[in-house]
């Protein structure tokens, strides 16, 4: 090497940024909101430092934001890479799992389907990684093999987050099985009989299935699962109306033949739409406001809106602090709340913004856990606790929405309209308390 050459090569050396301020950088585009020039700042480390004890927060954070970005394949091969740099670190399983979600979402389910299955084998003394593998690599696979995977899935880790998920898989793999068995559009009244016989026990099953997924005390598959059963009893209702009056009845025959259906129909029908409001009032009163309730709202709709529940009041208060939620992507927001707790544990500030943005996704759940810890963080938080009171008197707890809201009225930050507000709802709930 020329004198030259080792001089440019020493001063492109001294150019480089250290690992800790290119972490600081990417700190500010984030608080600036430019979460790719972040990412690639985060690539820039390992490229530049692939030896730092810092590229492994690197290369997770960065296909962390690729993913929340929407960018699926520039996430996995991030994911890839951080497996193959440290397979052996605490969080590989879950880093395994998430790498097949984005696998999944790049539309690569065949790459997706292999991860799953080694994942299962790998990590099979963790039953809740081999639980949620399996799960996700039955809903990959074809029908046949589907019950299986899904089976030995709850059996896994029988009381474990995805046991509850993959019995609803189960029943609604029934419940497809249900739907399979056509009615004979035929005269032949023996043949009709069968096919009604076999539909009613494939019905029965599904509806065993569904009912056991309440066991899990999961509100969220809870709340599927009533959905599943009330359009069991809609789609069976909808099947025998679909059978065609036979022809060679007379005018009278055919009177009494549709009044026989009506009969029969309109138990079945009704039983479905109890069940579909039951859901509807369950995903109200929980805050489990998913795809599945939604189903259960417009199928009430189309088969009786007179049915339909009233949804719960969201006064000008809840309106408006949901109003200040953030717009940026959950996912980094969910990024950006960790590491600000990582670096001040006791703020709350981050903590409130992102129960806010999930609150206005209607995601009360998880809204709650994180105001349970900003109200750790601050007791006297009166912001925190007056959506704390907000979320209990939503789901009917009286007594817990009474102390949060009185704890509210503690904190002499809150603006003079929300405390007014919050007097105006303890006295609602006082009232109910007598």
């Amino acid at each position: 090497m020329t004198l030259a050459v080792a001089l440019l090569v020493a001063q492109a050396a001294a150019a480089q940024t250290t690992p800790v301020e290119l972490l600081n950088n990417a700190d500010k585009h984030m608080a600036d909101m430019r979460y790719e020039s972040a990412a690639r700042t985060y690539d820039q480390l390992v490229v530049e430092h692939p030896r730092a004890k810092e590229v492994q927060q690197a290369l997770e954070t960065a296909a962390a934001l690729w993913a929340a970005m929407g960018k699926p394949s520039e996430s996995s091969q991030r994911y890839h890479l951080l497996l193959k740099r440290f397979p052996k670190i605490q969080s590989a399983p879950q880093l395994s799992l998430r790498l097949g979600q984005q696998l999944r979402k790049d539309g690569d389910d065949r790459a997706a389907r292999r991860l799953y299955n080694r994942t299962a084998k790998l990590y099979k003394t963790n039953p809740r990684v081999v639980a949620e593998a399996l799960t996700r690599l039955a809903m990959l696979s074809p029908e046949k093999r589907r019950g299986k995977l899904l089976a030995k899935a709850v059996a896994a880790d029988p009381k474990g987050e995805f046991a509850g998920e993959a019995a609803l898989e189960l029943a609604r793999l029934a419940a497809s099985s249900f739907r399979s068995i056509a009615l004979p559009s035929v005269t032949n009244t023996g043949r009709l009989r069968r096919a009604l016989v076999k539909k009613a026990e494939a019905l029965a099953k599904a509806e065993r299935l569904f009912a056991d997924v309440t066991s899990y005390r999961d509100r969220r598959w809870s709340v599927c699962a009533v959905v599943g059963t009330g359009r069991l009893y809609a789609d069976f209702a909808a099947a025998l109306d679909a059978v065609p009056t036979p022809k060679a009845l007379g005018a009278t025959q055919r009177q009494m033949y549709v009044r026989m259906l009506s009969q029969m129909l309109e138990p079945i029908r009704e039983k479905g739409v109890v069940a579909l409001v039951q859901a509807v009032r369950t995903g109200w009163n929980s805050g489990a406001l998913g795809g599945c309730v939604q189903d259960a709202i417009t199928r009430v709709e189309a088969l009786d809106p007179t049915a339909l529940p009233p949804a719960p009041a969201d006064d000008r208060l809840t309106a408006r602090l949901r109003g200040k939620a953030s717009k940026v992507p959950l996912g980094i927001m969910r990024l950006q709340t960790q590491a600000a707790i990582q670096k001040h544990p006791t703020e709350v500030a981050p903590l409130f913004a992102l129960s806010m943005r999930l609150l206005a996704e209607g995601r009360i759940g998880p809204a709650a856990v994180w105001l349970g810890k900003a109200v750790r963080n601050d007791p006297k938080s009166g912001k925190a606790h007056l959506m704390l009171g907000l979320i209990r008197h939503h789901r009917r707890d009286l007594n817990g929405a009474l102390r949060h809201f009185e704890s509210a009225l503690t904190d002499t930050r809150i603006p003079f309209e929300d405390a007014e507000a919050i007097k105006a709802r303890l006295t609602v709930i006082q009232s109910r308390r007598k």
